[in-house]
């Protein structure tokens, strides 16, 4: 989950450095910026599937190790 915060984080940095440094007019620059905006949203919507899915998984993964450790330290 950091590494996609992060991943999140970099991309609006970069892009707000590339709207500082852009070497286009303004129309152009919209155009492209809602390009990549599509792209990017394209994107996020096939990674936070997967990350969702790895939390719960590893939510689920640690009650159940809680679960085996409360049964054996009950001497089932």
């Amino acid at each position: 989950m950091k590494f996609a915060a992060g991943l999140l984080f970099g991309t609006v940095v970069g892009a707000a450095a590339a709207i500082l440094f852009a070497p286009m007019p303004g129309h152009r620059l919209r155009g492209s910026l809602a390009k990549e905006a599509k792209k990017l949203a394209v994107r996020a919507t096939e990674l936070v599937p997967g990350a969702w899915a790895q939390m719960a998984e590893e939510e689920v993964t640690r009650e159940i190790l809680e679960n085996v450790t409360n049964l054996r330290a009950a001497g089932l």
